[in-house]
């Protein structure tokens, strides 16, 4: 077993859990892996070590999609570790990650536990991350983003329009 990603994401939010296998561990992406007659399988265990079952997808909130799960929207009960496995009669490669689903804080639309900090010098510029944000852009359509800056007991509210360069 390799080492293991960490997912933490708030309740009702839409979540994709990638196959860390296919970003970094291997040289090859998930068609490849399927051409090559390789099958990528899901198991979850509600802790590290705990029995793995085999997952049963709905298609409806909770599908498999290439090589990701993605919970639309996450629930509390989807918390636990995920392996993906790729296999064929004589190849076996596993990877596993752990979500974290949390209730957001009363009367806010988000954890406050939840942080992604980002670092920068007074004196120069900083890009700004959103994370994970390609998992949520539609193809040809610029999205709307809000940034939130919480200070104690209010929020700022930073608008910014996302423009390709291409």
């Amino acid at each position: 077993m390799l080492t293991m990603l960490k997912y933490w994401k708030s309740k009702l939010t839409p979540v994709r859990i990638k196959c860390a296998l296919f970003y970094g561990y291997i040289r090859a992406n998930y068609t490849h892996a399927q051409s090559a007659g390789l099958s990528l399988m899901w198991y979850k265990s509600a802790g590290h070590g705990d029995f793995e079952e085999p997952i049963s997808f709905d298609g409806i909130r909770m599908s498999k999609e290439e090589d990701s799960i993605w919970f639309r929207p996450a629930e509390l009960q989807d918390v636990g570790h995920y392996s993906c496995v790729l296999r064929n009669s004589t190849y076996c490669m596993k990877v596993s990650m752990s979500l974290t689903v949390s209730e957001n804080d009363t009367d806010l639309c988000y954890n406050s536990k939840m942080k992604f900090i980002e670092k920068a010098e007074l004196s120069k510029g900083k890009d700004i991350l959103c994370p994970d944000i390609e998992d949520y852009i539609q193809p040809g359509k610029d999205p709307d983003i809000i940034w939130y800056k919480v200070r104690h007991t209010y929020a700022v509210i930073l608008s910014f329009k996302i423009k390709n360069n291409d």
